[in-house]
């Protein structure tokens, strides 16, 4: 009916593959899969995957609690956009850990608000303490 391939690191499990048969779709196997590898984790904080935008399985993926953290052009002659999306696991304090575990010694990539940017550099007042406590260390 479905099966799954998954690679399993120290800090996440990424999905690489989920496929439910057609015939048998909406038939909770797909959150079954899932929820089976959430009762197998040991150290993990988080499960990743990666999905096309275009694909049906893209809106699935948020009604079983996946949070969508990062886009960027696939691999497809077309360049389609995949989205990725990470479901955190018992004992990952916050969505904190979704950015923690993609981060392998490399920068994270990231918008900011152009006005936000402009307040960094503002002089102190009322308006720009809430973008300055961005600024925070923590």
């Amino acid at each position: 009916m479905g099966y799954f391939m998954f690679a399993r690191y120290p800090a996440r499990i990424r999905i690489a593959q989920l496929c439910v048969d057609e015939r048998v779709r909406d038939r909770g196997i797909a959150r079954r899969l899932v929820e089976y590898l959430r009762g197998t984790t040991t150290t993990q904080k988080i499960i990743q995957l990666r999905c096309r935008r275009d694909y049906a399985a893209h809106s699935f993926w948020p009604k079983i609690g996946f949070i969508p953290f990062d886009e960027r052009v696939g691999r497809s002659n077309q360049g389609h956009a995949l989205t990725s999306f990470g479901l955190l696991l018992e004992g990952s304090q916050d969505e904190l850990d979704l950015w923690k575990a993609e981060l392998d010694g490399g920068a994270l990539n990231c918008v900011i608000d152009a006005q936000i940017f402009f307040d960094f550099y503002e002089v102190d007042s009322e308006k720009a303490i809430p973008a300055k406590s961005l600024l925070n260390d923590y």
